[in-house]
């Protein structure tokens, strides 16, 4: 199975190229068990999820700062959709750490 997912994700990214590896990036949040460092190498995952971490507590935060007194709200919806990401960026991790103790 990895075998085929990871000869997949390569004739995507060379049919494709930036396309399909941002298509790919996408798809990764839809089907988890597509793991980030097939589709790209660590520095770059690393660069890539730390813009996005940027961006989203940007939005975070001017849409506080918007909404001042009311940011109950804001914590009533994005507290479980953080939650998950969070429980996700572990567990990735957690996995991505035994398959390099397994190589060694």
């Amino acid at each position: 199975m990895l075998f085929f997912m990871t000869e997949w994700i390569i004739n995507t990214m060379n049919s494709l190229r930036y396309v399909g590896i941002a298509l790919l990036m996408f798809s990764e949040n839809l089907f988890p068990p597509i793991p980030s460092e097939l589709i790209m190498k660590i520095n770059s995952f690393i660069i890539y999820s730390t813009v996005g971490t940027l961006i989203w507590v940007s939005l975070l935060t001017s849409t506080n700062y918007i909404l001042g007194e009311n940011y109950t709200l804001i914590e009533k919806y994005i507290a479980p959709i953080s939650k998950i990401t969070l429980l996700s960026i572990v567990f990735l991790f957690v996995i991505w750490v035994i398959k390099k103790q397994m190589k060694k």
